[in-house]
């Protein structure tokens, strides 16, 4: 049994729900979506969401749900488990399969079902980028979508839009397009925020830029870009470099084969970008 967690200031709850959730979530995680399984959803996207979430919540005036020992339990829950569903299904329904894990998770160490079941909706319902669930009025669905939505800007959002959309038959000529309505959606929905910090604002407006610029540019190569030629370049470039790599992107690192093209300034600029934004990544989740 994972003991409860006791009322302390916020910073003590996140202390004490990874100090009793951390080890046994991630440990459950590993072991149900292998380490180099679709990595643009594995286990490293949960642990940034969760920092996300966490910082988010620092926003949060005192006096609100950001107190609650017990809700911040529930969102490191969410945080952990919304995508592991994607072990065996990345297509849009996945918050259903990732719902039925937890709940294995959660009968494996005695946790009460009925105190988990914001958690559970907010898993379920989180990849509703219309924000139009039954299940809105949920404090907790609102911050995992948004926490989540924040892991898609940024280069490593460039990475993960092009890897599951490209497995789930988004052709390249209509990617640009489709990811620009997506991210616009969910950065909308960021600004909805009423606590947010100039700085916060700030930093993950510019993240959603890097996004949207790049497959605007994009879109704008396509109209004369040829693929399939073995000389990717520019925006396709790397599109069409992740594409190649899909029997393959599962690895954990794939830069040496960005590399072999780093004479191109685009592609060179986004290794670039990619790697810092990973390894600042590392340093958060220290």
């Amino acid at each position: 049994m994972i003991n409860s967690i006791p009322e302390k200031n916020l910073a003590m709850s996140f202390h004490l729900a990874e100090e009793a959730l951390k080890e046994p979530i991630e440990s459950y995680f590993l072991s149900v979506y292998p380490a180099d399984h679709l990595i643009s959803h594995g286990l490293d996207h949960h642990q940034r969401v969760w920092y996300y979430a966490k910082e988010l919540l620092s926003c949060y005036p005192s006096s609100s749900i950001n107190s609650d020992p017990l809700f911040i339990r529930n969102l490191l829950i969410a945080c952990y488990f919304h995508d592991i569903g994607m072990a065996v299904d990345f297509g849009i329904n996945h918050g259903i399969t990732s719902r039925n894990q937890c709940i294995e998770f959660l009968k494996k160490y005695g946790l009460d079902l009925h105190v988990c079941n914001e958690a559970l909706e907010a898993i379920q319902f989180h990849d509703d980028k219309d924000y139009n669930s039954s299940s809105t009025h949920s404090s907790l669905l609102k911050i995992l979508s948004v926490v989540d939505d924040l892991d898609a800007f940024g280069f490593i959002g460039i990475f993960r839009y092009s890897d599951i959309y490209l497995r789930r038959k988004v052709k390249p000529g209509e990617l640009g397009k489709r990811v620009r309505e997506n991210a616009l959606s969910r950065f909308k929905n960021f600004l909805l925020n009423e606590n947010l910090t100039p700085e916060l604002l700030s930093k993950h407006s510019a993240r959603y830029k890097i996004l949207d610029k790049f497959f605007l540019k994009y879109n704008s190569q396509l109209v004369d870009y040829e693929f399939g030629t073995n000389y990717p370049s520019g925006y396709c470039g790397v599109i069409e470099i992740f594409h190649s790599l899909m029997a393959d992107i599962q690895k954990p690192v794939f830069s040496n084969y960005f590399n072999k093209y780093s004479n191109d300034p685009v592609i060179n600029w986004f290794i670039k970008g990619f790697d810092t934004e990973l390894n600042q990544a590392k340093l958060q989740k220290q």
